[in-house]
């Protein structure tokens, strides 16, 4: 699948499981994807190993960063927006930009 295609398929998936029943409005689904990265730095602050699985369910920092971009491929099917293109856009400007954004520290 290209990366739309899976775009659609999760959002589909998410539509399916009721996640969009009510749709949500943008801060809400931008805060959502926030308390994922969160959950992934919780992981690394707690020492877990980056991929482990506890109650037959998957955890770790992986699973974490993995569930935030569930959520923003949901979003953009969601929108209906081309993620491969935005990539591609954002890429093509990041290639213009100078070592470390100039010499940024984080």
């Amino acid at each position: 699948m290209t990366i739309n295609e899976w775009s659609k398929h999760i959002h589909n998936w998410a539509r399916r499981k009721g996640w969009w029943t009510p749709p949500s409005d943008s801060a809400k689904i931008h805060l959502n994807i926030i308390s994922e990265i969160v959950e992934a730095s919780e992981e690394v602050r707690n020492n877990n190993p980056e991929l482990y699985i506890k109650n037959r369910k998957p955890e770790g920092e992986q699973i974490e960063l993995a569930d935030a971009v569930i959520r923003i491929m949901d979003y953009f099917g969601y929108k209906n927006w081309d993620l491969e293109s935005t990539i591609k856009l954002k890429m093509s400007y990041n290639e213009t930009r100078p070592y470390r954004h100039g010499n940024k520290k984080y």
